[in-house]
């Protein structure tokens, strides 16, 4: 059986890698007060609560900022439709 996924996402530098650090447990996403650091999707397998899955962390998604958001957004449609599958 797969492992449910679980994507994070959300307007940029609001704890977005800093939850998926938190969970993975270990410093796998950069994290830093600069908008954009996050540009690819970052997986990582967790167990938490006794619960298994895989975490995505995506980057932040800002309409406004149309050419970088459209590849943020990108990634992060790829990451919820697979955490929906």
């Amino acid at each position: 059986m797969s492992r449910p996924v679980v994507a994070i996402v959300g307007r940029p530098n609001v704890g977005k890698s800093t939850l998926f650090n938190t969970l993975a447990g270990d410093r796998i996403s950069i994290v830093q007060d600069t908008p954009g650091v996050t540009r690819d999707r970052i997986y990582a397998d967790v167990t938490w609560l006794n619960y298994n899955f895989t975490i995505v962390d995506t980057g932040g998604i800002e309409p406004e900022s149309i050419p970088r958001a459209v590849s943020a957004l990108e990634h992060a449609v790829c990451a919820a439709d697979e955490a929906v599958r």
